[in-house]
């Protein structure tokens, strides 16, 4: 082998191998060197910085002719020791050398510096340290010149390691091209051998027979120091690429490992698995291994084993794709690639590399499990050249669990473009688990241009996510075959199922017919392009979804074909569609396109004139975008307008809006807005999701609602009418709902800020906050003891600053389980009670608890008139309709008793004697006993009887002839007053100017103790 391959070493070595040989040998003085140098005709400059017995340094060292140096090196030190009388050189440092050689057809030469390279061979490495730092390397080639850096350290017979590091390069040579990413070499030596190893990128690698756009490549070799022999390998793998004929995708490469000698080299190689690119009929993977003889004068030998993993038909598979058949296919290939894993491939060949490469292959073989997988019988049976293609017998397909198939080929050639010849292809029933194929028949004869099909196939197998089952397509067509523009027609096409079954859905036997549109709208193909025009007949569809009957019908409509056999494209301007799901009936306009994309089907478009009916809910106006997508289907900006079926209805029309729903593999999830059928006043907002295999589903209500005159319950739902009205305030909501087949469940929060409304029930109702938290919301169930506090609430007296505690039942029934206001120092509560919307008739009852007389006359601004004392009692009310009446209300002073004081005007001229008296008493006095007995209508008479007892504290004129004036007299008086309730409080103002109350009182019929 020729020093030139030893490229590695020569760069990293040869700064010290220059001087080293002389320096072991001669004096160590600058005129020996300089005398050394000039005699080896290598002109030379440097400096000595440093010389003694143990260290020699050199600076500014350049070799080689002045202006293009061979060799600069910033400095060299060396280390010496000393044997005896002569020196002996143990290290040698090398910083910032920089060395120059170029690459001829004879080897490497290093200029003027080969001169120094000792001709006499060496068996060892010398015991020398060599470090190299910063180094540098210039490299002229036929291909272009090379830039590398070099670091070293180690002693050379042990441990030396040189890493070398190129820079990127394009390179080029009369046959090939391509750019050489930054390579890194490592070389290292032994006592007497050294190995080099490197791995690097190449790009846009191009030569006559291969094209590689990106190569990985690593290398390792040992070699001993006499460079006799080598052995190593060499591994290449790139991602993509052409060679020869065959173009691949993935990653693959090409390894070899021998031995050889500088004239010859033999060994293994390995192809690892490359994948065909754009092949009509191939293999899914190649791969191969074997052996390899390179002699320099005779070329190279090789031979070896070339596996075919997963043989399937690239067009026949495509057409699957195109009709549906992606299951069947993969099962298919499963098998495939189980039977090719044990598939051998022995193919034996020559090969000429060049510019013109010709492989020739002398024999193949190819065996499989179960039996052989391919078998032709038949004479002439395949023959290929550069203009035709020709094939005459029968293929028999079978074992290894793939399907049974005979194909009978008589005289099918293919010559400029054209077939003739016929074939007939049988496959027997295969049914791998759900999947199943059976072709009866289908016969194709070629002739004049034309391909006249004719023939039957039964399929069951999965498509986007449906079992579909006893696919029958009858063919009876005629294809012109005019190169690669393929006319369907005149026939039709018959496609019939027996089932299409999902998670949650099954439809039942249907059939439909596909006919070519006339004239130049028939479907065509150009080369892999579709265009034309078919005409689907009418089709019923029915069967059940998440185990509802239900039925589609459509109308024969014109579907516009377009795309390719990769990617087939249909178009529709308007699919009318029926549909029939339990007790709903609807339909609507779809229009738009779908197409297969690698990831899937994807299509859009938009729905129109989409209505419903059901019991529940009448949907009108629908309209959307859609799009389906990585088998998910989706509908955007749907709207729509929903309205009550019901002659009552229980809400107002509403309008669906910007609507957003997505289902994919039975999972329905989507968002929308509820709004006021004007479109401007949104009512709520709504998130759901779906699953229509198990039917449940979940959903999110968020709403915020600010009640006014413009906006009232009644404009969203019937509900509340009887209920509420002259709502005012602020109502936020959000609410959790569950939907399984046992019914529809949630839970619910809502809000109210400063909310003010009448109630039936409860007359006027102000300031209301709190939060309602419901369990039921369906039913409108609340967990027990909910909290509102009241600013006011007046069902026949004004209260104030009321807490209420209570529980909704279900629509319309309220448990109300205390409500209690602060009054005049004392409490109102109402006792418990069950207030349902529609009673004609309902009762409550106030209890009074601690009613401060002061207060309560002070609050009402009762003038002239004091009091002091406590009250408690009951009022119960009545309401029936509109009107409302106290039952036997009753107030009673606590036993302390108190304090009554008048201090009004009496005009005593124009009273009696016994109204005087009373007067006088009730300027001061102290009841022992009262009591206010209520009875009559909150809006018509109410009668109030007012009794107590008690003792004058000012004195009193008790007539007769003397004015005698005494204190502590009993008296009892009985006061009633008839006055409509709400003028009530006016009425007890009248105790101001108590002399019409009193003219009539009677004394007690006790006269009073003498004084």
């Amino acid at each position: 082998m020729r020093p030139r391959h030893w490229l590695g070493i020569g760069v990293v070595v040869v700064a010290a191998a220059v001087l080293l040989p002389w320096l072991t040998r001669r004096p160590l003085t600058e005129a020996a060197v300089r005398a050394y140098l000039a005699d080896k005709g290598v002109d030379a400059a440097y400096q000595v910085a440093e010389a003694d017995s143990r260290h020699l340094v050199f600076e500014n060292v350049a070799m080689g002719p002045p202006g293009n140096r061979d060799l600069v090196v910033r400095r060299i030190s060396v280390d010496l020791a000393w044997f005896g009388l002569g020196p002996k050189v143990t290290a040698v440092r090398l910083e910032g050398p920089f060395l120059r050689a170029r690459l001829l057809t004879s080897g490497i030469s290093f200029g003027s510096l080969d001169r120094l390279i000792p001709t006499t061979k060496t068996v060892r490495f010398p015991e020398i340290s060599t470090f190299i730092t910063d180094g540098s390397v210039s490299i002229v080639t036929p291909f272009g010149p090379v830039l590398a850096k070099v670091d070293a350290t180690g002693r050379l017979d042990k441990d030396f390691r040189a890493v070398v590091r190129t820079a990127p390069a394009t390179l080029r040579s009369a046959t090939c091209s391509g750019h050489a990413g930054a390579a890194h070499i490592v070389l290292t030596t032994a006592s007497r051998d050294f190995a080099v190893s490197g791995s690097g990128l190449a790009d846009r690698v191009e030569c006559a027979a291969a094209k590689v756009p990106r190569l990985q490549w690593a290398f390792h070799l040992a070699v001993p120091i006499t460079m006799a022999s080598a052995s190593g390998n060499v591994v290449a793998q790139a991602t993509a690429g052409q060679v020869g004929p065959l173009r691949f995708a993935g990653p693959s490469g090409l390894s070899l490992a021998g031995t050889g000698t500088p004239g010859q080299f033999h060994g293994n190689w390995r192809l690892s698995p490359i994948k065909p690119a754009a092949a009509r009929e191939s293999a899914d993977t190649i791969a191969g291994d074997g052996g390899f003889d390179w002699q320099q004068a005779r070329g190279v030998n090789i031979g070896g084993t070339v596996r075919a993993g997963g043989l399937v038909s690239g067009s026949a598979q495509a057409a699957l794709l195109v009709v549906g058949l992606p299951d069947l296919v993969s099962e298919l290939a499963r098998r495939l690639g189980a039977v090719a894993r044990s598939v051998d491939v022995v193919v034996r060949f020559t090969a000429a590399l060049g510019k013109r490469p010709q492989i020739t292959v002398s024999s193949a073989d190819i065996r499989g499990t179960g039996g052989s997988l391919l078998q032709l019988v038949g004479t002439p049976g395949g023959r290929w050249s550069s203009d035709e293609a020709a094939i005459d017998g029968h293929i028999a397909v079978g074992g290894g669990g793939l399907p049974a198939a005979q194909i009978d080929l008589s005289g099918l050639v293919l010559r400029r473009g054209r077939w003739t010849g016929s074939a007939t292809a049988i496959v027997q029933p295969w049914r791998p688990g759900r999947l199943a194929v059976a072709v009866p028949g289908i016969n194709v004869d070629f002739a004049n241009g034309f391909a006249d099909v004719s023939g039957r196939a039964i399929v069951s197998t999965r498509f986007g996510g449906a079992q579909v089952d006893g696919l029958d397509v009858r063919l009876a067509m005629r294809t012109s075959l005019d190169g690669d523009h393929r006319t369907l027609g005149p026939g039709c096409a018959d496609v019939a199922a027996t089932s299409v079954r999902t998670a949650s859905l099954v439809i039942e036997r249907f059939a439909v017919r596909l006919c070519p549109a006339a004239g130049v709208s028939a479907p065509a193909l150009s080369g892999k392009t579709i265009a034309g025009d078919v005409i689907v007949g009418a089709v019923r569809l029915q069967g059940q979804a998440a185990g509802r009957a239900f039925a589609i019908d459509s109308q024969p409509a014109r579907l516009s074909l377009g795309g390719s056999l990769d990617g087939p494209v249909v178009r529709s301007s308007g699919l009318i569609l029926k549909l029939r799901l339990n007790k709903m009936a609807g339909g609507a306009v779809v229009a738009g396109m779908v197409s297969r994309q690698p990831a899937g089907w994807k299509g859009s478009g938009r729905v129109s004139a989409a209505a419903a009916d059901s019991p529940a809910v009448r949907i009108r106006r629908g309209a959307a975008q859609w799009q389906l997508s990585l088998g998910g289907l989706t509908f955007t900006g749907l709207s729509a307008q929903l309205t009550d079926p019901a002659a009552k209805q229980q809400f107002a029309p509403l309008q669906l809006a910007d609507a957003d729903v997505r289902m994919i593999q039975g999972r329905v999830t989507g968002q929308a807005s509820i709004m006021l059928v004007d479109g401007k006043t949104p009512i709520a907002t709504v998130r759901g999701t779906y699953l229509t295999g198990a039917g449940t589903g979940s959903a999110q209500l968020d709403s915020i609602l600010a009640f006014s005159k413009k906006l009232q319950p009644l404009q969203i739902s019937e509900l509340a009418r009887g209920f509420v009205a002259n709502v005012d305030g602020k109502v936020t909501s959000h609410a959790d709902l569950t939907l399984d087949p046992d019914g529809l469940r949630g839970t619910a929060k809502i809000q109210f800020e400063a909310l003010s409304l009448a109630t039936a029930a409860l007359g006027p109702v102000t300031g209301i906050e709190g939060t309602l938290h419901f369990d039921d919301l369906p039913k409108l169930h609340t967990l027990p003891s909910q909290v509102l506090k009241i600013a006011s609430i007046n069902p026949g007296v004004l209260v104030e600053s009321g807490v209420a505690r209570f529980q909704i039942l279900d629509v319309g029934a309220i448990s109300v389980e205390d409500m209690r206001w602060p009054f005049t120092g004392g409490t109102l509560t109402l006792q418990p009670v069950i207030v349902r919307a529609g009673e004609t008739r309902r009762r409550y009852v106030l209890i009074v608890d601690g009613l401060d007389a002061g207060q309560f006359l002070q609050r009402f601004d009762l003038k002239n008139l004091n009091a002091t004392g406590r009250f408690d009692g009951v009022l119960p009310l009545v309401f029936a309709g509109t009107s409302g009446r106290i039952e036997g209300g009753l107030l009673t002073a606590r036993p302390e008793g108190g304090m009554i004081q008048y201090v009004g005007d009496v005009g005593q001229a124009s009273m009696g004697a016994t109204a005087r008296l009373a007067f006088d008493a009730l300027r001061s006095m102290r009841y022992h006993s009262l009591t206010l007995a209520l009875d009559g209508d909150l809006d018509g008479e109410l009668v109030t009887a007012i009794s107590f007892t008690g003792t004058n504290l000012a004195p009193v004129n008790l007539g007769g002839t003397l004015p005698l004036r005494s204190n502590g007299l009993p008296f009892k008086f009985g006061i009633t007053v008839r006055a409509p309730f709400r003028a009530l409080l006016g009425t007890v103002a009248s105790f101001s100017d108590a002399r019409s109350l009193l003219r009539n009182a009677q004394p007690d019929p006790a006269e009073p103790p003498k004084p």
